[in-house]
């Protein structure tokens, strides 16, 4: 059942959480809220930029530190984080820095594209 478990969203999570206390039980032992914040860290380079700058992202590696219920109070908190990000960017109320880049003949970033539509 964890196994199954473990592919589920947030939305999906939260219901399955509802189900039964047996799955209410595997959700919170198993620690399927740390590893759906592992699995978006791990592959959306934002959430792993946002982890590092809110502190988060040090939570998710080696043992688990906390309870489920952490992990599932955070889980909103960053989408949360996310959507004001964005909201910003489309409101054009973010603050622009330079960016060093690491590369040795780069002179910087010229140009950066968030969508289409800016």
């Amino acid at each position: 059942s964890e196994q199954i478990l473990s592919y589920l969203d947030a939305k999906s999570l939260c219901s399955a959480d509802m189900v039964s206390k047996r799955w209410r039980e595997i959700i919170s032992n198993g620690h399927l809220w740390r590893k759906l914040l592992i699995r978006n860290a791990n592959t959306l380079d934002i959430w792993q930029r946002l982890g590092k700058r809110r502190g988060w992202i040090h939570h998710l590696h080696g043992r688990a530190e906390f309870g489920s219920d952490y992990y599932k109070e955070l889980f909103p908190k960053i989408v949360q984080d996310l959507k004001m990000s964005n909201d910003m960017w489309r409101e054009g109320k973010l603050n622009l820095r330079k960016i060093d880049c690491a590369s040795h003949d780069s002179k910087g970033v010229y140009c950066l594209q968030y969508d289409d539509e800016k």
